[in-house]
């Protein structure tokens, strides 16, 4: 197509229209793409593809025009063109693994799927709708070291240490900024749900490898094992998924403002829209086992800084 005579690129997805009840897309209206020949993190087309394929509308760098634009291109299709659409997104050669190139650090990708959230009770069905990457390790100190310039942790006697005594706040000036410094805008926080469905790792069971607290201490420093400190990051065994830590050593940051779950089902949800406490999640070096487990929550006021809470990042796929 004409994009692809640009450069060398990779779609990560694509909004593709179909006409209501057909096989073969109307429009694609909107693209991101990966452009692997010049600097930053990618080129996000925006127009609306006939079926050859080729553009004619234009590009942008900024993520906000593309999602403008898509809303605008479908609101068109309906009531101007009379082509009633549904819409499906598609990834595409999306990479199973990501480095950050300012912290080092390795980004697994965590399939979309359904799983059950919570527990007794408060168990409910939740849909992760879209794939999205997952750090195997809580941030480092030495990684926030790098970005931020100094060490707020208690226990910094380890660059390889999870960075701790760090606020909700303090993790969003720090995502602000490698944002930045990589020109992107995908790095955040995982949203509760996302977190727990990555720790799951498909299970159903209490942690990610089964019910049994005998096991818990190959794949966490908890209260009973911890020495009643802090620990190097990624020192027990990772979840299916290969993710470390996800019980234990520190708890960390999600996005949500914390209240009671919904009662039925949900997709993709991030909380409520306000409240006074952020959530964090995965028990610590000082917590027991009942607060280790994949669906145990906890939350506190999002201007704390204690040196049992870090955090790990999500990013956009």
């Amino acid at each position: 197509t004409d994009v692809q005579s640009t450069g060398i690129v990779r779609y990560t997805h694509l909004l593709i229209a179909f006409a209501k009840g057909e096989e073969e897309p109307a429009y694609v209206v909107a693209a991101e793409v990966n452009n692997l020949g010049s600097p930053g993190d990618g080129s996000h087309i925006l127009g609306a593809f006939p079926g050859s394929g080729h553009m004619n509308y234009g590009c942008s760098d900024d993520w906000a025009d593309l999602d403008k634009f898509e809303r605008e291109a479908l609101e068109i299709m309906q009531t101007e063109l009379g082509i009633q659409i549904t819409t499906r997104e598609v990834d595409l050669l999306i990479a199973p693994t990501f480095t950050s190139s300012t912290l080092g650090a390795k980004f697994v990708l965590i399939p979309a799927g359904t799983f059950m959230m919570g527990e007794s009770d408060a168990a409910h069905q939740v849909t992760i709708s879209r794939p999205f990457y997952m750090q195997t390790t809580v941030v480092t100190q030495a990684q926030w070291q790098r970005v931020m310039g100094y060490n707020p942790s208690y226990f910094d006697f380890e660059d390889f240490c999870p960075v701790e005594r760090v606020s909700w706040h303090d993790v969003q000036d720090f995502i602000r900024e490698l944002n930045q410094q990589e020109g992107t805008y995908k790095y955040r926080l995982p949203t509760e749900a996302e977190w727990e469905y990555a720790a799951r790792a498909g299970s159903t069971a209490k942690y990610s490898f089964g019910d049994s607290v005998d096991e818990l201490s190959d794949y966490a420093w908890y209260d009973k094992n911890s020495r009643m400190m802090l620990h190097p990051a990624g020192q027990k065994k990772p979840n299916a998924w290969g993710l470390d830590d996800m019980h234990g050593n520190v708890g960390e940051w999600v996005q949500d403002w914390h209240n009671s779950y919904p009662s039925g089902s949900v997709t993709d949800p991030t909380g409520p829209s306000s409240g006074s406490d952020r959530v964090f999640r995965g028990g610590s070096w000082c917590r027991d086992s009942k607060r280790c487990t994949s669906s145990s929550r906890e939350f506190i006021n999002p201007a704390v800084r204690l040196s049992f809470i870090g955090f790990r990042l999500a990013r956009t796929a």
